[in-house]
């Protein structure tokens, strides 16, 4: 199989939010997943 790089982006930036009632407990996180785009160029069975 034969492929090349397209291009190396970054997903959507996500939001975690943790929170324990009654303990004045927040925690704010956040992430973008590195993504890469490839395009297939051959496959060979």
């Amino acid at each position: 199989m034969k492929a090349e790089v397209v291009d190396l982006t970054r997903g959507p930036k996500l939001t975690i939010f943790k929170k324990r009632r009654r303990q004045n407990y927040r925690r704010k996180n956040g992430h973008r997943q590195d993504l890469m785009l490839v395009k297939i160029l051959d496959i060979a069975g």
